[in-house]
This record gives C-alpha cells, structure tokens and sequence, in this order.
C-alpha cells in the first residue's frame, strides 16, 4: 500500500514538473491549452496537480466564465541565518523574509 502511494506521488510530480514545463512565463495560460499540450494526462489529474501547485503558492488559478487562467507566480531567492539560499514562490518570500527580519537573520 505504501508503495502505490509513494508511486502516486511521484506521478504526480512529474505532473507538476511536465505542467510547469509548457506554462507560459510572462503571460497567463488557460486550461484548455494545458490539456492540449499534455494529452497524456486525464483532466482529473492535471486538475489535482494545479490545485496542489496553488496550495503551494507556485502558481495563480483565476476561474473566469469559460476557463481557468494558470499564471506562474515569481521566485524569489531567501537566505537563512546560515547563508544558504532557497527559492520559494514569492507570497511564502514575504512571509519567510519578515520572520528572518523579525529574528535579526
């Protein structure tokens, strides 16, 4: 059983990282484009991938009338106390960097 999952995970990964791969930098792209360029993948899956990205902060998912505009959210590069260096979506940057700031990192 736990095997299936950690399979699950890993699909759904590479979900993550195929969808990330043909989404636009500079501009929104709709559902439907997605799903076009990624016919391997049912609905149902790259619905759950999007969802999961959102949660993360590594995309917007905008919901208008016809479909669901995706936008990639900016990186931004934060250093701990220790000086190493990580990049995360940029709503968790802010967040992140005030609690560093607030420590005196």
């Amino acid at each position: 059983m736990r095997g299936m999952i950690a399979a699950q995970e890993r699909d759904m990964r590479l979900a993550e990282r195929r969808i990330l791969g043909v989404l636009p930098r500079e501009r929104p792209a709709d559902f439907q484009a997605i799903v076009d360029a990624l016919p391997e993948y049912q609905w149902a899956t790259l619905l759950t991938a999007l969802l999961r990205m959102q949660e993360r902060g590594r995309i917007e998912l905008v919901p208008n009338r016809t479909t669901i505009e995706i936008t990639r959210r900016a990186l931004c590069d934060v250093r701990d106390a220790a000086g190493y260096s990580s990049s995360m979506p940029s709503a968790i940057c802010r967040v992140r960097s005030a609690r560093l700031t607030e420590r005196g990192a």
